[in-house]
């Protein structure tokens, strides 16, 4: 238990020292990588597989510890997190697979891949679509979702 403590608190400290593009998506785990190494202990199996590293235990208490420690409310922090990820994932949309032009899309188009998305569970799809349709001023499209529904019932 006394390793975890020292781990989490010299994590901490690495954080903190990160450059604030460095502190995005993968900055916890990083720090914990860094003080793991700096303080010669040996990290969990959840840390240390690449599969199960983001969603680790450890990494989610160091980002609660690091939320607690900030004067922002968790919440405003939980958000940005969250955006940065959106961010993420629409320039890879952009730039690896040459997707644009939501802004013309139409709200059926929109919360057809909105639903769609929702099946696959990713989080951050689901909410780059639902941020397309509040950007272009779009509601849900209910026939859309109406359709979809009975579309998976049958």
């Amino acid at each position: 238990m006394k390793d975890r403590e020292q781990l989490l608190s010299k994590a901490i400290e690495i954080f903190e020292g990160l450059p604030a593009s460095d502190k995005q998506v993968d900055g916890p785990l990083t720090a914990i990588k860094k003080a793991a190494s700096e303080l010669h202990v040996s990290l969990p199996d959840d840390v240390a597989n690449l599969r199960t590293a983001r969603k680790s235990q450890l990494v989610r208490e160091l980002k609660y510890r690091i939320m607690a420690e900030n004067p922002e409310h968790p919440d405003d922090l939980a958000v940005d997190a969250f955006a940065e990820a959106m961010k993420a994932k629409m320039r890879r949309s952009r730039e690896e697979k040459g997707r644009d032009g939501w802004q013309m899309a139409s709200s059926a188009h929109l919360t057809y891949l909105l639903m769609e998305h929702l099946e696959k569970g990713d989080p951050v799809d689901v909410a780059n679509f639902a941020m397309m349709l509040h950007q272009n001023e779009q509601n849900i499209d209910e026939i859309v979702v109406q359709a979809y529904r009975k579309s998976i019932a049958s």
